[in-house]
C-alpha cells in the first residue's frame, strides 16, 4: 500500500500535490459526502487486510484493524505531504525510497526501543 501511493507521487508529483494540498483541504471537500466514503472505503480495505494478517498471526491481536487502518493511511499521507512540500527531503529516488522504507518501519516496528 505505502509502495503503491508514494510510487504515485514518484510518477505524477504535480498531481499528488494538487489532491493533497488543494483537493484535500478543501473546506467544501471535506463537507462532500463522497470525501468520508472514499475515506470509509480505504480505511475498509486497509483494515481487511490486517485483520488477514491477525489471521496469520503476522499483526497483534490487539491492534484495532479501523484505527490502525485510519493510522496506516494517515502515515502515508502525511509522508507524502512531507515530500510535496520538501520537509521530508524531495530530491530525488532515494528520498522517495528513504520515505517509503520509514513509513513501512513505523507501521511494523513502531518507535519504541525494544
Amino acid at each position: 500500500m505505502c509502495d503503491f501511493a508514494i510510487e504515485v507521487y514518484r510518477t505524477a508529483p504535480a498531481v499528488v500535490r494538487v489532491v493533497l494540498l488543494e483537493v484535500a483541504r478543501t473546506p467544501n471537500a471535506l463537507r462532500s459526502g463522497s470525501t468520508r466514503q472514499a475515506f470509509e472505503g480505504a480505511v475498509n480495505i486497509i483494515a481487511r487486510v490486517i485483520r488477514r494478517g491477525q489471521e496469520r498471526g503476522e499483526i497483534r491481536q490487539s491492534a484495532d484493524p479501523m484505527i490502525t487502518a485510519a493510522g496506516v493511511l494517515g502515515a502515508i499521507e502525511m509522508s507524502l505531504t512531507g515530500l510535496v512540500l520538501g520537509v521530508v527531503g524531495a530530491a530525488g529516488d532515494e528520498d522517495v525510497e528513504r520515505v517509503k522504507r520509514g513509513v513501512v518501519d513505523l507501521m511494523l516496528g513502531g518507535v519504541s526501543a525494544r
